[in-house]
């Protein structure tokens, strides 16, 4: 009985995989939300410094737009990065890069598709909102910016998902603190771009 108790209690100080993956999944998803967080925390910041309560305004307006992007990047990437995971765990590494093919190519469709969709419906989305003239300029500018990013997000986050599923996140780390970064000095420099519509 002494020795089936040790045994037993040998066994539970072993490292559990499924645990140890899991904080790591855990850790980069909170990682990366927060990314999303820290990114339009910063926008506002800087709207509310150089471009007054209007371009404020803006960024608030258009912030869903940004967090739908983000949601169907996350929902279009999501299965390839399990399907990754399933057929890497069974030895198929040629079916999981084919698998990552596909992905990368679904995901530019999708994010095309979204882009396209924004830049048609540009003034029916836009019209949902009733702003005045001086905030509706700024919003346009925004929203403009959010057309381009509509294509490549869906891109990134399917590699974001594969490369942490392959078992690096340090890699996953890392590009969210450099996303946060690249965040700061682009919207710090294209920010004081004179504004095209601005109205003095």
């Amino acid at each position: 009985y002494f020795y089936i108790e040790l045994y037993d209690n040998s066994c539970m100080k072993k490292p559990n995989l499924i645990e140890s993956k899991f904080k790591s999944l855990l850790l980069v998803g909170i990682i990366g939300w927060l990314v999303l967080l820290v990114g339009q925390v910063i926008d506002n910041i800087l709207a509310g410094q150089f471009l007054s309560e209007e371009g404020l305004s803006a960024v608030q307006i258009i912030a869903p737009f940004a967090t739908f992007i983000s949601a169907i990047g996350s929902f279009s990437s999501m299965g390839f990065a399990i399907k990754f995971s399933h057929l890497k765990g069974q030895g198929k590494d040629e079916d999981a890069n084919k698998n990552v093919g596909l992905a990368l190519i679904f995901t530019l469709l999708v994010g095309i598709i979204i882009s396209v969709l924004m830049f048609f419906l540009k003034d029916q989305l836009l019209g949902l909102f009733k702003m005045r003239e001086s905030v509706k300029n700024y919003a346009e500018q925004y929203y403009e910016w959010y057309v381009g990013i509509a294509i490549v997000n869906p891109l990134y986050l399917v590699l974001f998902k594969i490369i942490n599923q392959d078992g690096d996140p340090l890699w996953t780390v890392l590009s969210s603190v450099g996303q946060v970064f690249i965040n700061i000095v682009l919207s710090s420099i294209l920010i004081r771009v004179p504004i095209k519509y601005q109205q003095y």
